[in-house]
């Protein structure tokens, strides 16, 4: 590959290359509207307001799902989450570092258990699909 002959092989089977993953038009799309989502504020702005309106009692479950769910906001949830859990938590006399580790933790682990179907699974998708018709070509696999 790193000689005149196989940098050649790169240039010239790129866009078959390309064209032919089965993820790269799903994932492209996905990221399209999460960047957009992400650079104009919708995620950061859409966790700040369910917080603070969230009744005391429920915090702790509010956040725990808004770190989950925060998967589909790209890595916004595990940077703005748990410092503003910190502060709640210290608004509401509990102790920031638990706050910080349970909204930090929720978000990690929103990237691999999530209540819905993020940029993750679209990518995953378009490889357990031929790999179910391997097995049985006549099971179909939808999302």
């Amino acid at each position: 590959i790193l000689s005149k002959d196989g940098l050649m092989m790169i240039l010239n089977d790129s866009i078959k290359n390309f064209s032919e993953f089965p993820a790269l038009g799903l994932v492209l799309a996905v990221m399209l509207g999460i960047g957009v989502a992400e650079k104009t504020g919708y995620f950061d702005k859409l966790m700040v307001q369910v917080v603070h309106k969230a009744p005391k009692k429920f915090i702790v479950t509010v956040i725990i799902i808004i770190g989950i769910l925060g998967n589909a906001a790209g890595d916004a949830a595990p940077i703005v989450l748990p410092p503003l859990t910190a502060m709640v938590f210290i608004k509401l006399g509990y102790h920031p570092i638990a706050g910080l580790a349970m909204a930090y933790a929720s978000a990690i682990g929103g990237f691999s258990a999530n209540f819905m179907i993020g940029m993750s699974d679209a990518l995953l998708y378009a490889f357990t699909k031929p790999a179910t018709q391997i097995v049985a070509k006549d099971v179909p696999v939808n999302v």
